[in-house]
């Protein structure tokens, strides 16, 4: 969910984390043989790659009779059986080496970059009197047929039997303790215009009809794309860049919308460019002649497969930042992400840029410092959607307050929000302020101000509600209770003090992410 002001677009794909990670898979390609079949099953492979049917060498294993059908003798699940036998299932006498070979090639077109990240294995052993290796050869750099250029062992590396399938896995991103001389590292990044063969030789030195193998999936995992670094989104005169450090040919498209309120948002943006990039550099486009200056604009991974993810900006004081007693912010956040939104959390604090649950809560401080924090850190940090929970502090010196006292508290409430709404609308003039009637508290006669002020809040947020820009009251107040919603203090929410705010904040977060 996005809602942005003319010229900057927004700061995030919707599959950002995983991209960057560079832990995930970018795709597979996997030889199930369920039903006897040697095709390849593909998942989010990049665009452009094809992959040849397993082909399969000399002297496999067939039920007797039934030479040729190498499917489903005895394999369980479905899978392919290797022995030394004959077509009769009788002992040859020999070893399967070079002679009994699965192999596979992967064609990667020009224009389209792809890495490897490991070949993986599920298979059963039986009466093995050597072992069961499949010393994977490639076509990487030599021959594909020599020690030189094994990439690695599949498989059991001894004599025995496995009572069940074990899976064994071969690291193509780096180079395996099984590799030959041949092989270096990072050969199988940056793969563009050629074709990679995998040839997987069983069964050395195993003889015996009884001695065989069953091999269930044989799965090439591609690797994820790593470093993608989106830059300066949207900047004067209209233009966009995507810089990729180490791309792999995933393919991105710019996505625009006119208006993004209301609800179906997912439903409303178009596409405006698509491509897949190949060779790390930096792609500019230019995207403000097209359509005028109130278009918003997002990156997506694939053509409008993702949409935009909501920033959200937690604001408040401790009962925000934390500290003291159980904040909501993981609360929330397991809730929105259970239920399936695509959202990240905004704010300079804390320092550690890579925590998730980011905010501008500022402990000990009231609604007017607050916002005086909030000047100095919004410009860098725009939100979509801001959660303002501000409202104690005012009373520091825990005063029974006069009547010119409260009316002055009441006066800088109001003046805090105001101006912590224009500072928010300054760096996104389509921001949504969810504003709170703050939580009450047991502590008096500090506190006994928040129920005036709340309902200040109620009326300040009615003169700032806009169309554009919506400022709506959310009521966490009533139904919290000081007495056992809060620590010993009775201001800072215990944990069921903390999924009381969450609930509330995701209730009124819900209908705008939808």
């Amino acid at each position: 969910m996005k809602k942005d002001m003319p010229g900057i677009i927004l700061r995030w794909v919707a599959l950002f984390a995983a991209l960057c990670s560079g832990t995930a898979s970018a795709g597979h390609v996997r030889f199930g043989f369920t039903g006897g079949s040697l095709a390849p099953t593909l998942v989010d492979v990049p665009a452009g790659v094809t992959v040849e049917l397993l082909v399969l060498g000399a002297k496999f294993s067939s039920p007797a009779g039934t030479a040729g059908n190498v499917f489903d003798e005895g394999a369980d699940p479905d899978g392919i059986r290797i022995t030394a036998a004959d077509g009769t299932g009788a002992a040859t006498g020999t070893s399967i080496t070079a002679g009994t070979t699965l192999s596979f090639t992967v064609h990667i077109p020009a224009g389209v970059t792809v890495g490897f990240q490991s070949l993986t294995l599920r298979y059963k052993g039986t009466n093995v009197t050597g072992r069961s290796n499949a010393r994977v050869f490639s076509s990487i750099r030599g021959s594909a047929s020599a020690s030189a250029d094994t990439v690695g062992i599949l498989g059991r590396d001894g004599e025995g039997t496995d009572s069940t399938f074990v899976q064994d896995t071969v690291n193509l991103a780096v180079i395996d303790a099984e590799a030959g001389t041949n092989i270096q590292a990072g050969d199988f990044t940056n793969l563009s215009n050629r074709s990679v063969t995998f040839l997987l030789p069983w069964m050395d030195g195993n003889d015996a009809a009884t001695s065989y193998i069953d091999l269930d999936d044989l799965t090439l995992n591609f690797l994820a794309p790593s470093n993608l670094k989106v830059t300066d989104f949207r900047i004067a005169g209209g233009e966009m860049s995507i810089s990729f450090d180490t791309d792999v040919g995933r393919d991105y498209a710019v996505l625009w919308a006119t208006d993004l309120l209301g609800p179906a948002y997912r439903k409303r943006w178009n596409l405006q460019v698509s491509v897949v990039h190949s060779v790390g550099g930096v792609r500019t486009y230019n995207l403000g002649a097209p359509h005028g200056p109130r278009i918003f604009y997002v990156v997506s991974e694939g053509e409008g497969a993702s949409h935009p993810v909501a920033r959200i900006l937690p604001i408040g004081d401790s009962i925000t930042e934390g500290g003291i007693g159980t904040v909501y912010r993981a609360g929330l956040a397991a809730s929105l992400t259970s239920a399936g939104y695509l959202y990240r959390y905004v704010g300079s604090k804390p320092a550690d840029t890579s925590d998730p649950l980011r905010h501008e809560g500022y402990s000990g401080k009231n609604a007017k410092e607050i916002a005086e924090e909030l000047v100095k850190t919004a410009p860098s940090h725009p939100a979509d959607i801001a959660l303002i929970h501000a409202g104690h502090n005012f009373n520091k010196g825990e005063l029974v307050l006069t009547p010119t006292q409260e009316a002055d508290i009441l006066n800088e409430g109001e003046a805090a929000i105001r101006k912590m709404v224009d500072v928010l609308r300054a760096a996104n003039p389509r921001v949504i302020v969810l504003l709170a009637k703050v939580i009450p508290a047991g502590k008096l006669p500090k506190y006994s101000y928040i129920p005036a002020l709340n309902g200040r809040y109620v009326q300040v947020a009615a003169a700032l509600d806009t169309v554009a820009s919506p400022v709506k009251i959310v009521d966490q107040n009533t139904g919290f209770d000081p007495e056992t919603d809060t620590v010993t203090d009775k201001v800072h929410p215990n944990a069921d003090g903390a999924a009381k705010m969450a609930d509330r904040w995701f209730g009124a977060l819900a209908p705008l992410l939808e």
